[in-house]
């Protein structure tokens, strides 16, 4: 899924290359010096497998909170 969001965004950067710059006149410049500056992949992988580990983590304390209940009955 990250590849393929990775390639969305490196279609979207060749296209803002062509087009988007900030400045007026002959000082127009791109507004994104580099493709990582527009769209960071391996932070994206980071975010990724951070919200997999949050999730994990989540899902053992609710577990673990189950079974505290049912063993304190």
């Amino acid at each position: 899924m990250a590849d393929e969001e990775r390639l969305l965004h490196l279609q979207s950067w060749t296209n803002q290359t062509v087009q988007a710059t900030v400045g007026k006149g002959k000082k127009q410049k791109p507004k994104f010096k580099s493709f990582k500056e527009f769209y960071d992949h391996e932070k994206r992988l980071r975010e990724i497998d951070d919200s997999k580990d949050n999730t994990q983590k989540k899902r053992k304390q609710r577990l673990a909170e189950i079974a505290r209940r049912l063993n304190s009955e």
